[in-house]
């Protein structure tokens, strides 16, 4: 009987490494709930319907190169893209659409409610407008200048009607004028 114990003593040891070299402690665990995690936030991005806009600008009107106040008017292209495989995105009623340019607030306007599903994207057309801005010289004439050479560049922000966390929800993006001046406004801001 004592040949057994000491048998099962000899053999128990390296039966043990065998053992936790199969069990593989603490790093599996953190390797298999590591993928799992990767897993369920790809999962999120796929099926989350997160919206992606983009704005064209048509054409502007009511920007005289010697006037120190105009009127701009903007013919805007609104343009809604859901890249998911399930949901669909929106834009919501109230939205609002501002056209800066070099920090100078020109024209403002509110979008209508419109939406498209998984994979697809749609647009509609927003007039923005404002009456009398005034504009700084120097910043008037940058703008004929960029005119001249037709590479007046606008900044859009578009803002959603709620806020989150107290924080109001912003997407901006650079927009030229004309077909190839159309921009995704893919910077999201919270203000």
């Amino acid at each position: 009987m004592d040949a057994d114990v000491e048998r099962q003593q000899a053999v128990a040891p390296q039966g043990d490494r065998w053992i936790d070299k199969i069990r593989c402690p603490g790093m599996c665990d953190t390797v298999f709930i590591s993928i799992w995690v990767i897993i369920f936030i790809s999962c999120l991005f796929l099926i989350w319907p997160v919206p992606h806009y983009y704005v064209g600008i048509g054409s502007v009107s009511g920007v005289p190169a010697a006037a120190a106040v105009v009127d701009p008017a903007f013919n805007l292209t609104l343009g809604v893209a859901s890249w998911n495989y399930i949901g669909g995105a929106c834009v919501h009623r109230d939205m609002s659409v501002e056209v800066a340019y070099r920090g100078i607030p020109l024209a403002d306007a509110r979008a209508s409610r419109f939406c498209v599903g998984a994979r697809k994207v749609a647009e509609q057309p927003v007039a923005a407008r404002r009456e009398e801005v005034r504009v700084p010289a120097d910043v008037m004439e940058a703008l004929a200048a960029d005119t001249r050479r037709g590479e007046q560049v606008f900044d859009v922000t578009l803002q959603a009607p709620w806020s989150f966390a107290g924080k109001k929800l912003l997407y901006r993006c650079g927009v030229g004028v004309g077909p190839s001046g159309a921009a995704w406004c893919s910077e999201l801001h919270m203000v």
